[in-house]
């Protein structure tokens, strides 16, 4: 198996962590995430790499990065504390550059890659599948998003993980709780990889929904207490893609601004605020009050801003 792969727009850009992650299994599935983002997430939306995949797969742009040799484990999945490997447990992740979420009309979408798009992430599939022997297979359901978060009844139970091979999403990881990459068209990107395409019913029968799902957990952490504190503004500035330095300045504004489908002229004002309360689902009266920014929590708890 090689380390680092060849391919037509891939580039190396390699994160140099101290704790190397090995493999506790030898790469047997591919997970696919999607970025919720309009470009390649910064070094610091990744963590500087503790929150890195293998790859990183713009396929508009026929571009993609690779962070982590295939030789090592990637870190984008939570490890869960029943001691279930994910991302030592075999797993090569590729994070594809768009969202999932067909209700943020503001972000290119991975549910609308045309043949010519799915094509280019399929021909990498292609590479990484001829390089670790992964088949291009899946077996599972893929669910839209927002079903897919959480408890999603296509979850995977560690035995049915720790014996998979093939290609899941994000959505299929044990002890994790996102629902990405959504309902990207799987059947036609393995077509087009050239794969045995195997998409049918989930073989696990999944427990009755039920009658109002829990509350997720809070993936960032955050207190829904309504204060704009350094806590929130850095959450905010991770999902936007730009620097966590906890400084609400012309850079987070924009960035912002883009996100919600304003001008971005980095004036924080009532345009911008009720910008911002429409995105959040609350009444756009252009006030920035704790029932804004505890919106703005839940939304950044959920990872789906």
């Amino acid at each position: 198996m090689l380390d680092w792969l060849t391919y037509d727009g891939l580039s190396m850009q390699q994160f140099f962590n101290p704790d190397v992650l090995a493999w506790k299994r030898a790469p047997s599935i591919m997970v696919l995430h999607s970025t919720e983002g309009a470009g390649f997430p910064s070094p610091a939306t990744y963590g500087n790499g503790r929150r890195a995949p293998h790859f990183t797969v713009h396929p508009r742009a026929r571009q993609a990065r690779q962070h982590y040799p295939l030789t090592q484990a990637a870190w984008a999945l939570v490890a869960p504390a029943d001691g279930t490997h994910t991302n030592t447990g075999g797993a090569i992740q590729l994070e594809i550059v768009g969202t999932c979420d067909p209700r943020n009309g503001v972000l290119p979408s991975v549910l609308t890659l045309d043949d010519g798009d799915l094509g280019y992430l399929a021909g990498l599939l292609r590479v990484i599948s001829d390089a670790a022997g992964i088949p291009l297979v899946t077996s599972v359901d893929w669910r839209p998003y927002p079903e897919s978060y959480g408890a999603n009844g296509v979850r995977l139970s560690r035995a049915q993980w720790e014996a998979y091979v093939g290609v899941l999403g994000h959505q299929h990881v044990p002890g994790n709780t996102h629902g990405d990459p959504g309902s990207l068209n799987i059947g036609r990107l393995l077509e087009l990889a050239a794969g045995s395409v195997t998409v049918v019913s989930n073989p696990v029968t999944p427990p009755p929904p039920p009658p109002e799902p829990p509350a997720p957990p809070a993936p960032t952490g955050l207190v829904v207490d309504g204060i704009w504190g350094d806590l929130t503004t850095k959450a905010l500035q991770r999902a936007l893609g730009v620097t966590d330095d906890g400084i609400i300045g012309p850079i987070t504004r924009k960035a912002l601004q883009r996100r919600i489908g304003v001008t971005a002229d980095g004036i924080w004002g009532p345009i911008t605020h009720k910008a911002l309360q429409r995105h959040l689902g609350v009444t756009a009266d252009g006030i920035w009050g704790p029932i804004t920014v505890k919106a703005l929590q839940d939304r950044l708890n959920a990872g789906s801003f």
